[in-house]
């Protein structure tokens, strides 16, 4: 990576032009001084020994042994001012997340919100995941599964039922192993009708029958086409269901090609809508909303 792209990821985490600028210059040169920094620099003195001054300040330098203009001064290794970084942030954030608790939110929000980065999307999907109280549908593909893997696997472990559904590719990470109840999508339509003529790919995350996140992505990329989520009970209850449906499709489908008599397919049918319907926490409300009406 060349030295304006290094430059570029360390204005990033809060360096300025000549603070980053003399950053690199003191990995690649260990122990040198900040008229020497200035001469590879070609910039002014004052503006390096300011530099100096406040990378010394925020802990991402060292000042070695000497006096005046013979001070040396040796980088940080950039792993530890990461994990430094990232203390830092989480302490912040856990101090700005105590000081606006107390505004608190409108405990229901219905409204249907669009998602404009990836950031949003997968912070949104993250936080869906970890907020699970019973089930969580996915359909997505094998790219966009490793960005919330660690929340998945997380959900798996505190007893969430997850219930993946994907097209074959999605397999080869594994993921019956790791406690998922994958389902492989079956097709029977010619293939310029099925997904598989189609230019983007997809993610569909069903929570309890409570949230939702639908998003699109150019084929084999992140490069994000639209995306919508929402916390609306009645919208997420109808998503949820309609993924309820075609997993079980897709379920009965490989019971029937096992070979199973009709007794057996049906006992299947009824043990998915017991364990999958009935049980949502998001379908016990509306279905409780519906009553009151």
């Amino acid at each position: 990576m060349n030295k304006e792209k290094l430059q570029n990821l360390l204005l990033d985490i809060g360096f300025n032009q000549v603070e980053a600028a003399v950053y690199l210059t003191l990995l690649q040169n260990p122990s040198i001084t900040g008229y020497k920094i200035s001469s590879l620099l070609g910039k002014s003195r004052s503006n390096v020994y300011q530099a100096l001054k406040t990378l010394e300040q925020k802990g991402v330098i060292l000042q070695l042994q000497g006096d005046g203009t013979n001070r040396q001064f040796r980088a940080v290794p950039i792993e530890q001012v990461l994990d430094q970084k990232e203390r830092e942030f989480l302490t912040r954030k856990d101090m700005i997340s105590k000081a606006f608790k107390d505004l608190g939110q409108d405990e229901e929000d219905d409204q249907i919100y669009k998602l404009n980065t990836l950031s949003q999307v997968y912070t949104e999907a993250i936080k869906m995941i970890e907020q699970a109280e019973e089930i969580i549908f996915l359909d997505a593909c094998l790219l966009q599964l490793r960005q919330i893997e660690t929340a998945l696997i997380q959900a798996v472990a505190r007893g969430i039922k997850i219930v993946l559904l994907g097209t074959g590719n999605n397999n080869s990470e594994n993921w019956q192993e790791r406690g998922f109840n994958v389902i492989v999508f079956q097709s029977y339509a010619p293939p310029d009708r099925t997904y598989e003529s189609w230019n983007f790919d997809w993610f569909c995350l069903a929570v309890d029958g409570s949230a939702f996140l639908i998003a699109n992505f150019k084929s084999d990329s992140e490069e994000l086409i639209s995306a919508l989520c929402s916390r609306n009970i009645y919208i997420s209850g109808w998503i949820y269901s309609d993924m309820l449906y075609e997993i079980a499709f897709n379920h009965i489908v490989s019971l029937f090609n096992k070979g199973l008599s009709r007794e057996d397919i049906w006992a299947g049918i009824n043990d998915y809508t017991s364990r999958y319907f009935n049980r949502a926490p998001g379908i016990k409300r509306l279905q409780a909303k519906l009553a009151e009406k």
